[in-house]
């Protein structure tokens, strides 16, 4: 098999660590693994990798080009592994194998994923990443809206308000116009006693 990073280079036997067989790229430093040999190893050995380490020195390159299967000659799938870095893994689902760019199993040793290669092959783990990043957005955004002061109070009532057992009636409150105008809607005419026992 020819590597599908570099296209220049045949693949061949190596491992990844001790028990788990893989085909290697001696140019550009990727990997070839076998969902079936890491299933294998991670039964026996996988327990063995989990402790991050901080002093673990990863050389990471990343082949953003769309890839080819080595073996079936399909598009594989770029799955990302972390928020942290635009790392992706690339999946064969024909072949079930994946192929590792040089560093991205230590990536996967330091944030304690080698346990966890499968989860990341899975639409809720790419999800939870879209839903971190989109949260992680909308906060930068409200910190440039804000001061520092107004963006702390504006996160405490937020949170006082979504807890409350009352929510709707208080969001129906603080979206009304004249909250206590007697030409309100039915809907939003709260009793005053019940926004009292609010606050």
């Amino acid at each position: 098999m020819r590597c599908p990073s570099c296209q220049s280079s045949r693949l061949v036997s190596a491992y990844l660590e001790k028990g788990l067989p893989c085909r290697q790229c001696k140019k550009c430093g990727g990997n070839w693994l076998c969902l079936d040999n890491y299933l294998f190893w991670k039964e026996r050995h996988g327990n063995e990798l989990k402790q991050s380490s901080d002093s673990i020195k990863i050389v990471l390159n990343d082949s953003e080009h769309a890839m080819m299967c080595p073996k079936t000659g399909a598009f594989m799938v770029k799955y990302r592994i972390v928020r942290e870095t635009n790392q992706h893994i690339d999946f064969s689902p024909q072949a079930n194998s994946v192929w590792l760019d040089e560093g991205e199993w230590q990536l996967l040793i330091k944030y304690r994923l080698v346990d966890r290669l499968i989860e990341i092959l899975t639409e809720p783990w790419q999800r939870e990443i879209h839903l971190d990043e989109t949260l992680e957005f909308a906060e930068r955004m409200d910190h440039q809206l804000f001061d520092e002061a107004t963006y702390h109070a504006l996160t405490e009532i937020h949170q006082w308000i979504h807890q409350h057992t009352d929510k709707s009636a208080i969001l129906a409150f603080l979206n009304s116009p004249d909250p206590f105008s007697e030409n309100q809607s039915q809907a939003d005419n709260i009793p005053i006693e019940k926004w009292l026992s609010a606050s």
